[in-house]
């Protein structure tokens, strides 16, 4: 149970991403004189955070309706955003699934969506290409220039008079017993604070036993570079999720240059912390090969500008963590994204710190469960073979690729 919520004098958020930034924000403007101090290892923004990136899906298209209304009131937020783009979300899969089944199950009474029952719907979308086999399209979806969001973000809670920022890495926590009274630097000095949030994505778990609650995911992205003629060709093309292969394409023709990103949002790489390995591991490189073949075959020999391993938080189900930490007092986590945070961006915040203040609607959904295990919420494609050590695949006769 969250215990009864007074304001304190002082908050310390340990992580400058979605859950951070954005609970920061909610508390700016809920508690006007308590001083908020935001910790991140990095000057923003950090080039390893999963939000500092050319795209991210904005999506209603949940089997969970939990999660679909809140896409939709998210969506409300995003449109007119700077940043977003209603390009539409072409969903499928190679055959049946159940997740698909009852994402186009919450949606489909919606103006602009669409049932696509065959390959050749789905190729007359995509310029030609095709993965899956069926599936549906819903137009009022899209995608979102993270970066972009994340910098207008930043600027408006840095504007703040009771939000400070830290360029610190936090080493432990600072403890007086059970209670948490603040962090420890890397440097040897202390931030104490009457709360302390964690919300350090796929750090986290490294901070704060989490008893398996919340895990590093590594997932491949790649990025294809378009001249600007090739852009304006494919200035149609909606986003497409594959749930069988987890594969799944944005472009994005306003950026300079502009491109084409393909990522795998499957069961993804383990690791007890984040590494980033110069190259990723060719097994998923070749992935999503696979998917450029399929969806935009005149590229498919073009080699990837950049590719990079991005960071999860998984939680077994699928869920976020937000809860106070039941061993602990005077420690909120909010983290476990799960790879489907971001949408989320404009009413994450609020709905954390309600949660905080033991008024939330997802205080149950989020909170710490008693029961660890799971794969995820179905939406992983891949396979459920779970999640294999980065560092087994990086090793090629002998000589590591990190």
């Amino acid at each position: 149970m969250a215990p009864t919520f007074t304001p304190p004098l002082s908050i310390i958020i340990v992580g400058c991403g979605v859950f951070g930034l954005s609970t920061a924000r909610t508390l700016s403007d809920r508690y006007p004189s308590t001083i908020v101090t935001v910790i991140d290892k990095h000057a923003f923004p950090c080039p390893y955070s999963a939000s500092i990136d050319s795209s991210r899906i904005v999506r209603a298209d949940y089997a969970d309706p939990a999660y679909s209304i809140l896409g939709r009131e998210a969506l409300r937020h995003w449109a007119g955003h700077l940043a977003f783009h209603k390009t539409g979300l072409v969903v499928t899969a190679d055959g049946e699934n159940k997740y698909l089944n009852d994402s186009y199950g919450n949606v489909k009474s919606e103006v602009g969506v669409e049932y696509l029952p065959t390959e050749k719907d789905i190729a007359g979308l995509m310029a030609g290409g095709c993965s899956g086999k069926s599936g549906y399209v819903n137009w009022n979806s899209g995608w979102v220039d993270a970066e972009t969001a994340m910098r207008m973000l930043h600027s408006e809670v840095e504007s703040r008079e009771n939000v400070r920022f830290l360029i610190a890495e936090v080493s432990g926590l600072l403890y007086s017993g059970r209670r948490v009274l603040g962090v420890k630097l890397l440097d040897g000095k202390e931030v104490t604070a009457g709360l302390t949030i964690l919300a350090a994505g796929a750090w986290t778990p490294g901070l704060v036993p989490l008893h398996g609650r919340a895990v590093p995911s590594g997932q491949v992205i790649a990025y294809l570079t378009l001249s600007r003629e090739e852009a304006i060709r494919y200035a149609s093309l909606p986003v497409l999720l594959n749930l069988t292969t987890g594969t799944l394409i944005i472009h994005s023709p306003s950026t300079s240059p502009p491109t084409l990103k393909f990522a795998r949002h499957a069961q993804g790489y383990a690791s007890p912390t984040p590494v980033f390995p110069k190259a990723i591991p060719q097994e998923g490189e070749g992935a999503l090969r696979d998917a450029v073949k399929q969806l935009v075959p005149e590229f498919s020999e073009r080699p990837f500008e950049k590719t990079r391993v991005c960071w999860y938080t998984d939680t077994p189900d699928g869920d976020f963590l937000v809860t106070w930490h039941p061993e602990y007092e005077g420690l909120f986590i909010a983290s476990g994204g799960s790879g489907h945070a971001f949408k989320f961006l404009p009413v994450l915040g609020g709905e954390i710190v309600d949660v905080l203040v033991g008024k939330g609607r997802f205080g149950k959904k989020w909170g710490w469960k008693e029961h660890v295990g799971g794969l995820g919420d179905g939406s992983r494609g891949g396979g459920d073979a779970g999640r294999v050590p980065l560092e087994e695949l990086l090793l090629e006769g002998g000589r590591s690729k990190l």
